[in-house]
């Protein structure tokens, strides 16, 4: 079992009359990096991927992995910068597919990179390749994670679950 400090948190708010007050602050403390994650609000993504059938399979998988998320989808990369450009939509994460017709993830990511509105945005690459030289060209370009897309539904959903809880970690870890 893990302890987190709760310095923030006074004495005032641990009295009994104020349980209410001391719980949701501790609860705020934990969260606090991801406001949308509180009480019952989804975390946002942009799925970016040619394939409808691909596309599909990412939202089971989301949902089956119990994840409470808003998930938004784009055919290709020109769809997501209309998207992100024409509406103040702000994601949370991008998961972005890297073998697309047009304009690739590749160049996608670096056009995301570039951009003020949306540099800040954790990417994402969702793609079906595992080459090594794909995994740190993008990681170079500024992805934050890559997902090599599987053949199952469950171990889509395993690896879902496993990156959302490494982000909650590591937020919960970096306010400590």
């Amino acid at each position: 079992m893990r302890v987190i400090s709760l310095t923030n948190i006074s004495l005032k708010e641990m009295r009994l009359c104020d349980l209410d007050k001391a719980k949701e602050s501790i609860f705020t403390y934990i969260f606090k990096p991801f406001p949308r994650m509180l009480a019952n609000k989804s975390v946002v993504i942009l799925l970016i991927d040619d394939d409808e059938d691909d596309r599909d399979f990412f939202k089971i998988a989301l949902s089956d992995a119990d994840i409470n998320v808003n998930c938004q989808m784009a055919s290709g990369a020109t769809m997501a910068y209309e998207k992100l450009e024409n509406s103040d939509f702000i994601p949370d994460f991008i998961f972005l597919d890297l073998n697309m017709p047009g304009i690739n993830g590749r160049a996608c990511l670096k056009q995301l990179k570039s951009n003020s509105k949306t540099a800040q945005i954790p990417v994402v690459i969702y793609s079906t390749s595992s080459e090594k030289h794909d995994i740190n060209e993008t990681q170079a370009l500024g992805a934050v994670h890559f997902i090599t897309k599987p053949t199952n539904l469950t171990q889509l959903t395993a690896d879902l679950t496993n990156f959302f809880n490494q982000q909650f970690q590591s937020n919960i870890d970096h306010e400590k």
